[in-house]
């Protein structure tokens, strides 16, 4: 069992089957009534956002802005995208982390995460108590980022990032968002 250790750090560190045993642990009572899954906080330190000089119009900028918003799957946000390059031209830099930030979004919503925090060399990601992972997901995590995964509390990990630059991040953190859905989800309905 590898155990995760936080140096200096005051956190404390557990096995990797604590850390599963800790995970799998669902809610007793779960509510039938349609719960709100709220968006999650993210903590990205990037730039993103629609600049002026490609949409001058502040009531054009601010309509991107709702529709942006109101993107239920990525397959919307790509749709978008095109549409405004379309009416916009190429796409600026800031514009393109807009749409990247988003993606993560909905990503983080669909496995109900609670946040994600980049730090300097680390993400943090933190899972609601009504996640959508299923312990497989966890497992395959785990494997796959076994040197880099660190458990900072039973909701909560830290996946060290090999580069700094926010093209790497994002595809780390998009790869790694796919693998904990990739192996399906805890669902609320029992089968029939």
């Amino acid at each position: 069992m590898a155990a995760c250790n936080r140096g200096n750090n005051s956190r404390s560190s557990c096995t990797d089957t604590q850390m599963t045993q800790m995970m799998n642990t669902q809610p007793l009572k779960k509510s039938r009534v349609n719960q709100s899954i709220s968006a999650p906080t993210l903590r990205l330190n990037v730039s993103a956002f629609i600049p002026d000089e490609y949409v001058a119009d502040p009531h054009q900028r601010l309509s991107c802005y709702k529709r942006l918003s109101s993107c239920t799957q990525v397959g919307d946000l790509a749709l978008l995208h095109g549409e405004i390059q379309d009416r916009y031209g190429l796409a600026p830099d800031s514009v393109e982390r807009l749409f990247e930030v988003m993606q993560i979004r909905l990503q983080a919503k669909a496995l109900r995460l609670s946040s994600i925090e980049l730090n300097s060399h680390a993400a943090v990601i933190t899972l609601d108590a009504n996640n959508r992972i299923s312990s497989q997901a966890i497992h395959q995590v785990m494997d796959r980022y076994k040197k880099r995964l660190c458990f900072l509390s039973p909701l909560s990990f830290e996946l060290r990032m090999p580069h700094e630059d926010w093209p790497s991040i994002f595809r780390e953190l998009t790869a790694m968002l796919q693998s904990l859905k990739g192996c399906g989800t805890n669902t609320t309905t029992s089968p029939q």
